[in-house]
């Protein structure tokens, strides 16, 4: 098992003990279990953002994928707005 330390602000130390003591008790080893599944956590997260991101530009990833689509950016931009409200007068009419 491998040993990390690091320094963080005095005010994340005292609320990272004050809930890992809520979690795991106040007895031996609370400090380590809380750490280790932070850090387990973070890793997990960061694992999952890398399988997400074929690039790291989405700006590149989602260019072209409205090609086929025939309507300007301001008709679309419309048209949501005008499905919103039909949803939204269809949800009031049912609760009345």
């Amino acid at each position: 098992m491998g040993t990390i330390k690091f320094d963080v602000p005095d005010e994340v130390e005292a609320r990272f003990r004050q809930w890992a003591m809520k979690r795991f008790g106040h007895k031996r080893g609370a400090i380590g279990k809380a750490g280790e599944e932070a850090v387990s956590v973070w890793v997990a997260d960061q694992d999952v953002d890398l399988d997400m991101r074929p690039t790291q530009n989405p700006i590149k990833n989602k260019r072209g994928a409205l090609g086929h689509v025939d309507r300007s950016s301001t008709d679309l931009k419309h048209g949501v707005g005008d499905a919103l409200l039909d949803r939204h007068r269809e949800r009031r009419d049912e609760r009345e």
